[in-house]
């Protein structure tokens, strides 16, 4: 879903109206006080959630979401009386979508207490005021309800029998000099209020968890896939609506207005904003990939729209927009320092070293500190694009003549596109360079450090005088290692503990704890193991050729037989 919010100008739809609906009318009030002062509601909250209910968060004891601080609805239609509460839970993968609890009471029968979800594709919205919706609607029963008469699931087989049709009361009056009808607030007089009839696709029904139904189409699936699709502009399927004579389940009178959370109301204002700021290009982009875009507001939304998630976003937007063969992974580098594409090293049960890689991966994106990896030292958050493979065997300078090593990193001198390179022999088990799952999380980081450094030089974004001191101290991957050495060995010490307890296990860790070490051996002296020393040593590792590793671990010396000391202990005992 794609979510558009149309402007206040847009024209609706304004048949299907039903203007023989009786006496209706409509107010608002915040429930404590509902419930204080309308016994009738305080006798079906009671129903619902039992006489505990006195406050609204106590509905998440047992129907897991909270009513929200917004005004319940309560609409009186002939012998009708219908509460409607917009609901927040916890755990929503989509916080663009929005759910309301009705419950109603109907003279003579059984009070009714159910579920709409409500999942827009487009939303009229004016200072806060839903005016207009238009998407997918599904009903369901309310849980854990067992005073009220929630219909059991029908013999039915097909999806087009899986609904119920809901009533929506609708304003004909101006609103802020339009001319438009709405959805009403408290202010609408009871003679512009009309009924609108929606056709709901509810899974209880038919006792599955089907999709739901349209609100806002003409008949058709307007407005289900495309991002745009007007679908008649506000227009509602009636034509089949029944008389008394065809009454059947799927025509018992429900009645609501939907309500939009001042949180929804928030978060969809601002989806608006993000995507009015986007060019042509990038807009067009997320038009052709929903589920990704999607993903990126969620990402907003899950941080607060901060100004740093917002150029995040757009950063994974601009090259994703301007280079179709681009396959980023949008989850992977939400957790990253860089824009990951794995899209070479799927899932594979078949391929050990995928599903090792994969797992280590997995395992860096936990670290706060792996997504920050930059920034404390070169206080810039630009992201660059990086693409992972593995290779059967791995050469320097990925030249088959030069000597086998571990991953290396490479850009493309024409695209600067970056690639890392793993060697597959180092991620499976019985290879002479096969390494512990520690060892290849280190190798990882390594090479995201190498990326990085590449992509800086070739695009500079913290200065001319850091550029060529970075060209001319560090212009090679070997010499980038005297800067690893230099500036990075503590943040790469704090990303490796921060996943330690992910890539290796407790009965491994106990042994290696039991191990004593000795900084001298003239005289001999001895200490436990320590973590944060073999953090640093695992970090050295591999840039035993600078200058300064040989400067502070001369050969032979104390200094570097426990270094090696620490390496050695690790690989014998840590998991592969």
């Amino acid at each position: 879903m794609v979510l558009i919010l149309l402007s206040c100008s847009e024209d609706l739809y304004e048949e299907n109206i039903d203007a023989s609906i009786g006496k209706a009318t409509i107010t608002e009030m915040k429930f404590e006080e509902l419930l204080a002062k309308d016994s009738k509601f305080k006798d079906l909250v009671e129903k619902v959630g039992g006489n505990l209910i006195t406050k609204k968060n106590a509905f998440k004891i047992q129907n897991d979401f909270i009513i929200t601080n917004d005004n319940v609805k309560k609409i009186k239609l002939n012998n009708i009386i219908s509460y409607t509460m917009a609901i927040k839970r916890n755990n929503v993968s989509d916080n663009l979508s929005f759910e309301n609890l009705v419950i109603q009471e109907e003279i003579n029968t059984n009070p009714r207490a159910y579920i709409l979800k409500y999942i827009p594709n487009n939303i009229i919205l004016s200072e806060g005021q839903l005016l207009n919706f238009e998407g997918k609607i599904q009903m369901n029963r309310l849980e854990k309800a067992p005073k009220f008469n929630n219909n059991k699931p029908q013999n039915r087989t097909t999806e087009s029998e899986c609904f119920v049709y809901v009533d929506q009361l609708w304003c004909s009056a101006p609103y802020q000099g339009s001319t438009q009808h709405h959805l009403p607030g408290a202010s609408c007089k009871v003679s512009t209020l009309y009924i609108r009839t929606v056709k709901v696709l509810t899974p209880d029904a038919c006792g599955s968890t089907g999709g739901g139904g349209t609100s806002g189409s003409t008949g058709s699936d307007g407005g289900f896939g495309d991002p745009y699709g007007i679908g008649g502009g506000g227009g509602y399927d009636n034509s089949d609506y029944p008389t008394e004579d065809a009454y059947t389940e799927n025509y018992q009178q429900y009645i609501t207005v939907p309500i939009l959370s001042a949180e929804n109301s928030f978060d969809i204002k601002n989806t608006l904003i993000f995507y009015n700021s986007l060019s042509f290009q990038q807009q067009q982009w997320a038009i052709d990939n929903p589920n990704s875009y999607n993903q990126i507001i969620q990402y907003q939304i899950d941080n607060k729209w901060s100004d740093e998630s917002k150029e995040f976003s757009i950063q994974i937007i601009t090259p994703l927009s301007g280079d179709s063969s681009l396959k980023i992974d949008i989850e992977s580098s939400f957790k990253s320092p860089m824009n990951i594409d794995c899209s070479s090293i799927p899932y594979d049960p078949t391929k050990p070293e995928n599903q090792k890689f994969n797992e280590l991966f997995k395992a860096l994106k936990t670290s706060a500190e792996f997504k920050k990896l930059f920034l404390d030292i070169f206080h810039d958050s630009k992201r660059f694009n990086v693409k992972f493979e593995i290779a059967d065997r791995v050469y320097e300078d990925n030249n088959s003549s030069k000597p086998e090593v571990n991953a290396t990193t490479s850009e493309d001198p024409v695209t600067k596109n970056l690639t890392i390179k793993i060697s597959k022999q180092i991620l499976i088990s019985g290879s002479t360079r096969s390494q512990t799952n520690i060892e290849n999380t280190k190798t990882i980081l390594h090479e995201c450090i190498h990326a990085y450094l590449f992509s800086k030089a070739a695009n500079p974004a913290v200065g001319v005088t850091f550029v060529k001191t970075l060209n001319n101290k560090y212009p090679t991957p070997d010499e980038q290692h005297n800067f690893m050495y230099d500036k990075m060995i503590p943040t790469m010490q704090k990303v490796l503990s921060e996943v330690r307890d992910l890539v290796t296990t407790i009965p491994k860790r106990t042994i290696l704890e039991e191990y004593t070490m000795h900084p001298t051996t003239n005289p001999l002296a001895s200490i436990p193991f320590n973590w944060a020393d073999y953090y640093r040593y695992l970090s050295l590792s591999g840039l035993d050729e600078t200058d300064c590793f040989k400067q502070d671990f001369q050969n032979p010396s104390d200094a570097l037989r426990l270094h090696q000391n620490y390496i050695d202990a690790g690989k014998t005992e840590l998991d592969r």
